[in-house]
């Protein structure tokens, strides 16, 4: 019995043996799948790494492009901002120039035109100014005429009315006789 059970516990060694080596080739086997399967994980993530890369540069040149862009921007930005500084003061010395010479042009037109009232004259440009004047001058025209019509309708002369003599015709001969008897003695004093 003892032959037997050596021989049995050489046979259940052997067995577990070859259970051992078929579990070892299996696990050398699944081991080697997944070292296979790390290195297609390994050579996709390489793939990746290099897209990524490449996408990186891509966007490092597309971000160094961009920030010249920008640069060029703040320096037009810079440059338009000085400009139009410098337009805004001649606007203001333009439109102080303006209303300078406005005033003054009006100070003429009244000046030239003393029967125009100074409140019709008014404008803030010269041809502003030039077209109240032409309204206020066919203003001051209108009421000339008018006053000129009143004035020809009732002609009044200035002063005493002449003295004329007495009507002869209304007198009596007698009446007559007198009247050129009195106007002799008046001319001989």
């Amino acid at each position: 019995m003892a032959d037997e059970q050596n021989q049995n516990d050489q046979v259940t060694k052997d067995l577990s043996l070859t259970k051992s080596k078929e579990d070892y080739q299996a696990l050398i086997l699944a081991l080697q799948k997944g070292k296979d399967e790390l290195e297609a994980e390994k050579a996709k993530s390489q793939e990746a790494v290099v897209l990524h890369e490449k996408d990186v540069a891509t966007l490092e040149a597309d971000l160094a492009s961009k920030d010249i862009v920008l640069h060029e921007k703040d320096t037009q930005i810079t440059e338009l901002t000085t400009q139009t500084e410098g337009q805004t003061q001649e606007l203001i010395t333009s439109k102080a120039a303006l209303e300078s010479a406005v005033g003054a042009y009006k100070d003429v037109v009244l000046k030239a035109n003393p029967l125009i009232p100074t409140d019709l004259i008014q404008g803030l440009t010269i041809d502003e100014v030039s077209a109240s004047l032409e309204k206020a001058a066919a203003l001051v025209g209108q009421i000339k005429q008018g006053l000129e019509k009143e004035g020809s309708a009732e002609k009044i002369p200035p002063g005493a009315p002449q003295r004329t003599g007495p009507d002869l015709s209304s007198m009596t001969t007698k009446e007559k006789i007198n009247y050129g008897l009195r106007e002799a003695q008046q001319k001989r004093d």
